[in-house]
């Protein structure tokens, strides 16, 4: 509690502060004050104490409200948004979507009161439900909690695989195609911090961060940024005529819920579906491809004026619906698997560097690009890197090796071969390791690796991932996949 109080109150000149990061400024100056956060903060963590570990969610959230209302209505001016302030005032308030990072700022009391991870999650589901149920703020409260108690407990084999699924949710819920996926790095680095590292995000919108060891300097990478769609055009009967965001395949989204998201910040919920999908109505079957496909709003709209008047406008960008799911069997079902699953990945290594005290045997520095999809997600690297592997989704099908449960090393893609040593050397540790993996090829596929040698650098490079079935569709991979990569990348760095 110290700590989330004082890093607000650290924090606060720099809310807005678009500006240079740097690790050089003075702690606490005239700036200096607490905001809305530590507030809210104090408000949950006094609630539950109050209600005991024991409390029901309907409890907990019942305190929640109570306790959040009254410590508003003590400092009213602290700096909360417009419709949390109605929020504070209402006699009955109701939770009202929100995404926003409110739900995350004010849960860290919920990782230190409670002696499993399940009802660490449970509870921080409960405190951002009353306000944030939109899925995307109810997972970062979810995700927040969970570090803080990984960081207190430390980890087990399954809550290595339990913190990697929370993760992966939560990235999931972040909609992120390629050119819209600052909600995404700005959660990547309010992760990072959490674990007291010090990311760096670039120009372009990637995120760095040095997570320990010396010489022989290693890039792992993998992208937050996913497949999606953008507004072309506003038809005249008020639907949305896309255009392709990287390489999604609309063959897959027909009849997919999405989320169109405005440059004023809003966003709105609709479907995907091809301009005659009906089977009693359409004389032959429509193509499925760009032209004939079309997003229809769920608002009560019929021409360009009303869409219009919604705020939605050409350059807009439409989201699918991830619809992530894992199954009591480990099962991983869900859009854009390639790539926020090895995301989530290496979050579970930069946290069981700073938990567990790996011993780094070279300097390691994670990257999370966000133009991989488009081609350029690697193009730039630290300058002394030595060596980078792509952690990315393995290739399961036809003619490959790999499956779901397998960590796949590839040999080569449609851009020619990996380094030879380098793919035997990570194949020998999977071997002697006693891991589940493949040594595959595949033949329509590219990296951010190989755009990192395309950009000039002199480097040995890789291509490792947990196995994904259906890729660039609704993807499934597995646990087992998972525990496999992360296993792997252990190894290698620590070896």
């Amino acid at each position: 509690m110290y700590g989330a109080i004082l890093g607000d109150i650290i924090g606060s000149p720099f809310e807005f502060d678009r500006g240079d990061k740097t690790k050089e400024f003075d702690l606490f100056t005239k700036g200096c004050d607490f905001t809305d956060d530590s507030v809210m903060t104090i408000a949950v963590g006094e609630a539950l104490l109050a209600v005991g570990p024991q409390a029901t969610i309907k409890e907990i959230e019942e305190a929640v409200v109570t306790n959040m209302q009254d410590w508003g209505g003590r400092y009213p001016h602290a700096g909360y948004g417009g419709k949390f302030r109605h929020w504070l005032k209402g006699k009955n308030p109701k939770p009202y979507g929100s995404y926003g990072n409110g739900s995350a700022m004010r849960v860290s009391a919920v990782g230190w009161l409670y002696d499993s991870m399940e009802r660490t999650r449970e509870v921080a589901r409960a405190t951002a439900n009353v306000t944030h149920n939109h899925p995307e703020g109810i997972k970062g409260a979810e995700a927040t909690a969970s570090a803080i108690y990984m960081a207190r407990n430390g980890f087990s084999k399954e809550e290595i695989k339990e913190y990697i699924g929370t993760q992966l949710k939560a990235l999931t819920s972040i909609a992120s195609p390629t050119g819209f996926t600052k909600n995404a790095t700005d959660y990547l680095m309010k992760q990072l911090e959490a674990m007291g590292y010090a990311p760096q995000l670039s120009n372009k919108g990637n995120v760095s961060v040095e997570i320990g060891g010396e010489g022989a300097p290693l890039v792992l990478a993998a992208h937050v940024d996913t497949l999606g769609a953008m507004v072309r055009s506003i038809k005249d009967n008020g639907r949305l005529r896309p255009t392709t965001i990287g390489g999604h395949q609309w063959s897959t989204a027909d009849g997919e819920n999405c989320m169109v998201f405005t440059r004023d910040g809003r966003m709105y919920t609709g479907v995907v579906l091809n301009t005659e999908p009906s089977a009693h109505v359409a004389d032959e079957k429509v193509e499925i491809k760009e032209e004939n496909m079309e997003i229809l709003l769920d608002e009560n709209v019929n021409d360009k004026q009303g869409v219009a008047a919604l705020g939605i406008q050409t350059g807009d960008i439409i989201a699918m619906d991830p619809r992530t799911v894992i199954t009591e069997s480990g099962y991983i079902k869900s859009r854009f698997l390639d790539d926020k699953l090895s995301a989530a990945i290496l979050l579970g290594v930069a946290h069981a560097v700073k938990e567990e005290g790996w011993k780094i045997n070279r300097k390691v520095t994670l990257l999370f690009t966000v133009y991989e999809e488009v081609g350029h997600g690697g193009s730039f690297v630290p300058a002394d890197t030595e060596e980078m592997i792509s952690v990315d989704m393995g290739c399961v099908g036809a003619d490959l090796g790999c499956t779901e449960h397998m960590v796949s090393i590839c040999a080569k893609d449609s851009g020619g071969p990996y380094n030879y040593e380098l793919v035997t050397e990570l194949s020998n540790l999977a071997k002697s390791e006693g891991l589940d993996y493949a040594i595959d090829v595949y033949p329509h596929y590219g990296s951010d690796v190989e755009a990192t040698l395309h950009s000039g650098y002199d480097i040995r490079h890789g291509l490792i991932g947990a196995g994904v079935y259906a890729s660039h569709n609704y993807e499934r991979s597995h646990m087992d996949g998972v525990e496999n990569t992360y296993k792997l990348l252990k190894k290698y760095i620590t070896k």
